[in-house]
């Protein structure tokens, strides 16, 4: 059961590799027995077959000749295993049944009566056709196409991966795979390995729900189980090779299987589903190692496991508390439960055939009460479950149950202290020279970039406990976490094994597929709707539908165009903005169309609806058309974008070669002159939409003012902004809400002077910053590269894709609530300045004070004091631009000031609590609540 690395007895006189009982093959003990067989009578032989006549038919006794290699290995096995037994009681079964093999006398006396019995229950005994299958094997006796490659670490490990390329379908038909299948790696949990995966029923096991579901699904092997038992240096009888953790897992095998995917399938993203150690490894290399993190696009944490210290499964912390790893490495052990043919007979073809209720409970020891676990296919679990690890990486688990910790594994430092100095070397204090400390280092897991990650909980899992779970949550960047599932009643083995996994696991299941959407409300709902309602109501649904329908297409276009640009919650507010403002503009052109007699609309289309009763201004036409067709220029340079540009914005891209260059005007030109361009002349009734522009400019002198104040501003302030950075080395958090103050000092004025001109100005600068940041993604000369270099000093985490938002989310936010207003023509000035407030005012403050003097944390990494710097300068702020606090003083009625300060204390908790971008979410939140303020009537 335990691999042997006693150096003092590596080898014995014949030569023989040495090794525990548990890893000679089950056709070696064979061989060694056959000639106990003979004494065997035939009926037991035929009754019983061969694996009841190996263990109970006539074995020698201990003077009888077996080979003495066998009897070296027995002796040690017996002398050493017998110090651990009596140390955890707990491990006593499985001991006792690999004892039973080897003390022949004791099975003598009991052979004659047992002989006949076992033979019956051997022949009586139900075993599922799936025990002992491997990966290869079940996976084609479903009916899949299957695929094995080999894979290198670069620490020379040799790791096996499994690939399902095809649907059940295209298996069966024996058609060719989709082309483009997002491609989908799986990783096991610890003791375990691939066959987790695909252990179940067709519609029940995960690897085979995303065959079907259109992916390109891989399955990992981590190093030492069954099917990753290799290296270029070492054998498995070798003390080195068994010399790894879960850090190596995260630190080597997780990069070179996400690069072999990603070199074989031709694409630039994977997405990763850890389970239990699958996830550790995953917070491990996406910490140490952001080129890999980069690379994948969704990261599903199936009871995620980092810090394990508030676990409560028995068996776990009992070997923890009692320090059995140590023990097992001072003795020489190194392998710890490698997979094994007679473990499979004892545990699968014997005890859990026959003693169901024997083995679910075992398993509800390791991980949990579990109702919802498959009992009948517990033979199947087992028949490949464990499948080895090393005693080390059992050790560095239990480090992190006893200190609660999630560092690197802790070799110990026995030092002499004196008078507050530790007085120790190298040579006695192994972590000292591992790491150059005396405790280990921590992982930086709140410190770097992570793809979007979803957890999915175990309500009654005591290995990944909620405690430990919240506290892997805080520790992550802000936004990191888009998804979180909590199932009753799930236990950690649930994810894998239950036979409901496949119904309460909402993998990949967060956001409905764009062909789903169209299906839904482009045909069904319509089609019912259209038996039940007159064609008036008709003509009004279709219209929803199709303004559903364009949100759903941006959507999946954003992710599939721009991957890792987007958390969940961004993508859905951006592709919900950009969807209505693409659909209104085609409405809007349909009526201009309809008033040109150019087609002949229904009046019951639209203006029943009284979509356009109200006339759009010209200046909000020509906002929509230049912020939708900028959208279109970037949209048709993303091929660039993907062949020339940068991976990540902390790259800066080569410069965009000659011809390229000139493809990017080229390009740019053909969406401005033949889309761009004659749309604004047909929506704007004018020959020339410049001229139409200058006409708007110079309509009033405050307009061309305006202009003079802002460009003075960004003349002045933003080289002094850098100047400051520089100067004073601000943190990266502080030196971006600089920007928020430019923000305030330009347009918070601006509103009191022309808010028309204020708005459409918000349109023309978004649309300048989408091209400028086309501009430095593909670093286009002359300037491209300098905007990079001058950009790359204030990203941060969250800006994981390969274009970077968020100073335009900044402005955006800024913007919506002008846009949103009830009243375009005189908006209330607080309403219309919620974005200025929540985002140039509160956020800015609460991130100088927060980072500054903040002590106590209250949410991740937000603080008390951060928080009340937000409200504090908020309500102030907010005073300032209502004007209805005068004349409450003066009236003695104060409903609006209460709704006005529980609306401001909201929005301070929701900036400190979400975990999405506070540049979205805040403005539209506190507008929300301005307008609650605003229609409150005493």
């Amino acid at each position: 059961m335990i691999h042997m690395a006693s150096p003092a007895r590596a080898r014995d006189k014949a030569g023989q590799s040495r090794g525990d009982l548990l890893s000679v093959s089950f056709e070696q003990l064979v061989e060694m027995r056959a000639p106990a067989l003979a004494s065997c009578s035939p009926e037991v032989k035929s009754r019983a077959g061969v694996l009841s006549s190996i263990s109970f038919c006539n074995l020698p006794s201990t003077s009888q000749s077996t080979p003495a290699s066998f009897r070296s290995i027995t002796s040690v096995l017996m002398l050493r295993t017998n110090v651990v037994l009596s140390l955890v009681l707990l491990l006593s079964a499985l001991f006792v049944s690999v004892h039973a093999v080897n003390e022949a006398k004791e099975l003598q006396e009991l052979q004659e009566l047992y002989e006949v019995q076992l033979a019956e229950e051997v022949e009586e005994a139900t075993v599922d056709v799936d025990v002992g299958k491997t990966v290869v094997e079940i996976v084609q006796a479903r009916g899949y196409a299957i695929e094995t490659h080999q894979v290198t670490t670069s620490d020379r490990y040799v790791l096996t991966m499994y690939r399902l390329p095809k649907t059940y379908a295209e298996s069966q038909s024996g058609a060719t795979a989709a082309a483009n299948k997002p491609a989908v790696h799986l990783q096991h949990g610890l003791l375990d390995s691939s066959f987790t995966f695909v252990s179940n029923f067709r519609n029940q096991s995960l690897a085979f729900v995303l065959a079907d579901a259109g992916y390109d699904v891989w399955l990992g092997n981590n190093r030492g189980t069954t099917w990753s038992r290799e290296h270029l240096d070492y054998t498995t009888d070798d003390d080195a090779f068994w010399e790894f953790t879960w850090e190596d897992m995260g630190l080597y095998d997780l990069p070179a299987f996400v690069n072999h995917i990603l070199d074989t399938t031709g694409r630039s993203t994977v997405s990763y589903v850890g389970h239990s150690e699958g996830t550790t490894q995953a917070f491990v290399g996406f910490s140490k190692n952001q080129a890999v993190a980069k690379k994948v696009d969704y990261f599903g944490a199936l009871a995620p496991v980092a810090w394990t210290g508030h676990a409560t499964a028995e068996l776990f912390v009992a070997l923890a508390k009692l320090k059995v790893d140590e023990i097992f490495l001072n003795l020489g052990f190194a392998s710890f439960l490698p997979h094994s043919d007679l473990l499979t007979l004892l545990l699968s073809d014997i005890v859990c055939t026959n003693v169901e209720a024997l083995c679910n409970s075992a398993i509800g020891l390791i991980a949990g009460p579990s109702d919802n676990l498959n009992a009948t296919r517990i033979p199947v679990y087992l028949s490949q479950t464990p499948a080895g690890t090393s005693v080390k990486n059992m050790g560095h688990y239990a480090q992190g149950i006893r200190d609660n910790t999630f560092r690197s594994y802790d070799y110990g430092c026995s030092c002499l202290r004196i008078l507050g100095i530790n007085l120790c070397s190298s040579l006695i204090c192994k972590n000292k020279s591992k790491y150059g400390s005396f405790d280990p280092p921590d992982y930086p897991v709140g410190k770097m970039v992570y793809p979007r990650t979803g957890f999915y909980i175990g309500a009654t899992d005591t290995f990944a406990t909620s405690t430990d779970i919240a506290q892997i949550r805080s520790g992550l960047p802000s936004g990191t976490v888009v998804y979180e599932q909590t199932i009753a009643a799930f236990s950690h083995l649930d994810f894998t094994w239950a036979a409901n996994a496949n119904t309460l696991v909402a993998v990949f299941g967060t956001v409905t597929s764009f062909s789903v959407n169209i299906l839904v409300d482009a045909m069904l709902l319509p089609a019912t709707f259209a038996l039940l309602t007159p064609v008036e109501a008709e003509w009004r649904f279709l219209l929803v539908t199709g303004g559903r329908c364009v949100v759903s297409a941006v959507l999946a276009w954003g992710f599939k165009l721009l991957p890792r640009s987007f958390t969940l919650g961004e993508a859905l507010l951006v592709a919900h903005g950009v969807g209505l403002c693409v659909y209104d503009l085609m409405l809007s052109t349909l009526s201009r169309l309809s008033d040109y007699d150019v087609i002949d609309l229904s009046p019951n289309v639209l203006h029943s609806w009284l979509l356009f009763n109200a006339e759009r201004a010209d200046y909000v036409l020509a906002l929509q058309v230049g912020m939708v067709g900028s959208l279109l220029v970037c949209m048709t340079l993303i091929p660039l974008l993907r062949w020339y540009g940068a991976p990540s914005p902390t790259v800066i891209a080569s410069p965009l070669p000659l011809p390229a260059s000139l493809g990017f005007f080229m390009i740019a030109a053909a969406v401005v002159g033949g889309v761009v361009y004659p749309w604004s002349c047909f929506l704007l009734q004018t020959w020339n939409p410049f001229a139409w522009l200058l006409s708007f400019l110079i309509e009033s002198p405050s307009r061309l003012t305006l202009m003079g104040y802002w460009v003075a501003c960004l003349v002045v302030l933003v080289p002094a902004f850098a100047w400051i950075v520089d100067r004073f080395a601000l943190r990266n958090i502080v030196a971006r809400k600089l920007f928020h103050l430019l923000i305030v000092l330009m347009l918070g004025p601006a509103f009191f002077v022309d808010s028309p001109m204020l708005s459409l100005s918000y349109g023309v600068a978004l649309s300048v910053f989408c091209l400028v940041e086309c501009v430095r993604a593909l670093a286009l000369p002359p300037f491209g590269r300098s905007i990079a270099q001058f950009m790359r000093s204030f990203i941060d985490h969250r800006e994981a894709g390969r274009v970077i938002l968020t100073h335009s989310y900044l402005l955006l936010g800024c913007a919506l609530p002008l846009w949103l207003a009830p009243s375009s023509n005189a908006p209330s000035p607080l309403v219309a300045n919620a974005g200025i407030l929540a985002l140039g005012i509160g956020d800015a403050m609460g991130a100088a004070v927060g980072s500054s003097i903040g002590k106590h944390k209250i949410f991740g990494s937000k603080t008390m004091e951060g928080s009340l710097a937000v409200f504090v300068s908020m309500i102030v702020a907010s005073l300032a631009f209502h004007d209805y606090h005068t004349r409450a003083v003066i009236d003695g009625e104060y409903g609006q000031m209460v709704l006005l300060t529980c609306g401001v204390l909201l929005t301070s908790v929701l900036e400190a609590a979400t975990a999405q971008i506070d540049n979205l979410v805040l403005p539209l939140f506190f507008y929300t609540m301005c307008n609650l303020v605003i229609c409150h009537r005493l």
